[in-house]
């Protein structure tokens, strides 16, 4: 009857060990899980940040060349400006250099007259 009893006891010994072995592995595993998650999450939000960064570095670039096209175009106007109003303004004056001279010519040929 002892033997019995020993036996049992080893046997309900041996069952609690093995419960005891199992629950520690499944918390591992759920710990290790848990772990690759949290990594997983902070990989994704890394490539979210990285992702954002990049956009707004091209939207700076973008708006950059967008202000440097509009200066330059300005710029380009402003030429086209000053430059027709020197011809105009060469126009004229050389209308009234002309005009001077015909009257010159005018008045020389009415003299000679």
């Amino acid at each position: 009857a002892r033997a019995q009893r020993q036996a049992a006891e080893r046997a309900a010994m041996r069952k609690l060990e093995e419960d005891a072995k199992r629950k520690a592995a499944e918390e591992a595993a759920l710990r290790k899980r848990a772990e690759e998650a949290r990594l997983e999450g902070a990989r994704e939000a890394q490539a979210k940040e990285d992702e954002t960064r990049r956009r707004h570095e091209l939207a700076r670039v973008q708006a950059e060349e967008e202000a440097l096209r509009e200066k330059r175009n300005a710029e380009r106007a402003a030429g086209h400006f000053f430059a027709a109003n020197f011809a105009k303004l060469k126009r004229r004056l050389r209308g009234r250099a002309q005009r001077r001279v015909d009257d010159a010519r005018l008045s020389a040929l009415l003299w000679l007259r």
